[in-house]
């Protein structure tokens, strides 16, 4: 095998980042999406600009109801027809900001000599590759869900009595805030400002927590009614709103739900489910939605220990009203990095994540907000860049002439983002922490297990069975046998 010079090798990895930037496209695209693709894309951060934006939201305008129609009078001494009175039609604004955020990810150093050294180089550099394109696939992703859920204005969360009996009450009435919540869980924030993806507190007692309800189709139903009026967003041109769900058996749930109140009735009505699979990742469809299963959802864990320590401290009492009240949540995330059996650190899947007891799912409607990137820009005057970086993610092969790397063997690549989340129509955005159904059916009965046979062993000769002798193998029979005849 010819070995590389560091110049020839440097080039072909600045090739082949290429193709991982192309791929990225792909990605946005993929089915299996529940935001990348999905969330409108606008045009980037404006120049010039700062980094934090206002903008006046207008309200929904309405037509006033308390004059209604008069009627025209016309005579021959005295007419209104040419006297229009108006009613004044009003609209609400409030003025709300954004921010654009950063942040960036590299792989670990690579020496460059040692390629030369290992017998399948091209793979290895194929599959980091490989991973970095889905790695930016997932920042991207997760910035989308994570502030589209922040975004949504409605934060729902059910509350489940029980009876006297002590059974789960099932049905309440529209009105009964306190059992259907639409201010009931927000994100913490973090120093900076930026909300904190992997702690939520929710408006429950730390006592109530088990009360906390699973998702049903009439709590999406009661967001519909809404919705309908203001500026739904349908999947397609199927005339269903998607609901992406944090369980993997909720769309299951929810359908058993449906036949339960329908009387055994199917739910999946006569949309062409595998159409919907195949160009929508599309589970399953109950009433009006058709129901996709988030694959790397937000997942909780109660912060036991933080609740523990909230309500042991001096003069607290909960506070429907004071979020800092609210018990803790803790995220678990889909994947976890362990130690390889040889060298460095992997991702595996984590198995906290399959049977979490809670999960934050949504109505999409794409008009909740808007997501914009940051422009290419090479400088003014005599201040250039060397070269132009995106700030989309795409993995950058850098061979930096740092103190650590003067001979420039080494190097590593780099992904950059900058992101900003618009806020749109927020009031069309209904968001639902709710309890996961982590049931799984097995299928089978308990029985006395029946006695294996004797099975009756099988000479290796003809004559089996017969006594005496050994086998001739001139005659072809028991010697037995033979001596007989």
């Amino acid at each position: 095998m010819a070995f590389l010079s560091c110049e020839q090798i440097d080039t072909i990895f600045r090739m082949a980042e290429r193709q991982v930037s192309k791929d990225l496209g792909q990605k946005r695209m993929s089915v299996q999406n529940a935001y990348f693709g999905r969330i409108k894309e606008g045009s980037d951060w404006p120049l010039h600009a700062g980094t934090e934006m206002n903008k006046a939201t207008l309200g929904r305008m309405g037509v006033p109801t308390d004059s209604g129609w008069s009627r025209i009078s016309d005579t021959l001494c005295a007419t209104n027809a040419c006297d229009m009175e108006y009613d004044v039609i009003y609209h609400g604004f409030e003025e709300t900001g954004w921010s654009i955020a950063r942040r960036g990810l590299r792989t670990d150093w690579l020496c460059i000599d040692s390629l030369a050294l290992r017998q399948s180089p091209e793979k290895e550099v194929a599959a980091i590759e490989s991973g970095l394109q889905d790695a930016a696939s997932y920042v991207h992703e997760e910035f989308r869900r994570s502030r589209y859920l922040d975004l949504c204005r409605h934060h729902v969360v059910g509350l489940v009595d029980v009876d006297g009996g002590g059974d789960p009450v099932q049905e309440y009435w529209m009105d009964d805030a306190t059992n259907l919540n639409h201010v009931g869980w927000v994100f913490e924030r973090r120093a900076s400002g930026e909300m904190d993806e992997n702690h939520v507190r929710v408006c429950v007692q730390n006592a109530h927590i088990n009360r906390i309800s699973r998702l049903t189709p009439d709590m999406l139903d009661v967001a519909r009614q809404v919705m309908i009026y203001e500026d739904p967003t349908y999947l397609d041109n199927t005339g269903l709103m998607e609901a992406l769900v944090a369980g993997a058996n909720d769309s299951k749930w929810m359908a058993q739900i449906e036949r339960q109140q329908l009387g055994g009735v199917t739910a999946d009505g006569v949309s062409n489910l595998v159409d919907l699979r195949m160009h929508f990742g599309i589970d399953r469809v109950v009433r009006n939605y058709a129901v996709k299963p988030d694959f790397f959802a937000m997942r909780f864990f109660p912060d036991v220990a933080f609740n523990t320590a909230l309500l042991a401290e001096v003069g607290y009492a909960f506070d429907e009203n004071d979020p800092s009240s609210w018990p803790r949540f803790k995220r678990v995330h889909a994947y976890v990095p362990k130690k390889s059996k040889i060298a460095g650190i992997e991702y595996v899947p984590n198995p906290t994540y399959q049977f979490a007891p809670f999960g934050i799912s949504t109505l999409m409607n794409t008009n909740v907000m808007t997501v914009h990137g940051f422009p290419e820009y090479l400088g003014t005057g005599s201040a250039k860049k060397a070269e132009n970086y995106a700030y989309d993610g795409r993995a950058r092969w850098r061979n930096p002439d740092w103190e650590c790397n003067s001979e420039r063997n080494k190097g590593f690549w780099a992904m950059k983002f900058m992101l900003a989340a618009e806020p749109e129509k927020v009031q069309t955005g209904y968001a639902y922490f709710h309890a996961l159904n982590n049931k799984v059916m097995l299928a089978g009965h308990i029985k006395t297990l029946p006695t294996a046979p004797a099975v009756e062993a099988i000479s290796p000769y003809c004559y089996a069975g017969m006594a005496g002798g050994d086998y001739d193998e001139e005659l072809g029979v028991n010697a037995a046998v033979s001596n007989a005849e």
